[in-house]
């Protein structure tokens, strides 16, 4: 669903990613966090982290938000010089509820479009949360 063409969309939000990683599991024993990240975008100093769903619903929403900070924990004890990271969600259907509470907890939402995809327009304020 996602791929190549997520790099252009963000790029054209101003993030200078150019590639992306696939399916990142990260654990930490000692810190007792661990994971899987569908989708890592890079940009040298902030990485986009993807949560990918057929149907996003707002508890995957939520889920996701616990991974961002379980990461930036496992980010913290691995690298000393941290990156910055955001974060989206994206579905082939994304609920309302789902979009709106993604919103207003500064992630970027995806949907497909036709082969595309689409980064949903952000509401008026709306700030990408860092990590």
């Amino acid at each position: 669903m996602l791929g190549g063409r997520i790099l252009e969309k963000f790029q054209a939000l101003g993030y200078e990613v150019d590639y992306y990683t696939r399916n990142h599991f990260f654990n930490n024993k000692k810190l007792g966090v661990k994971g899987e990240i569908d989708l890592i975008l890079h940009d040298g100093d902030v990485s986009i982290l993807i949560e990918v769903k057929t149907t996003l619903e707002t508890a995957d929403v939520r889920k996701h938000l616990e991974k961002m900070a379980k990461y930036r924990i496992y980010a913290d004890a691995r690298w000393p010089d941290p990156t910055r990271y955001i974060g989206a969600v994206a579905g082939a259907v994304v609920t309302d509820e789902a979009m709106n509470f993604a919103h207003e907890n500064g992630l970027y939402v995806i949907v497909q479009s036709g082969e595309a995809v689409e980064i949903v327009e952000v509401p008026e304020g709306f700030k990408a949360r860092e990590w």
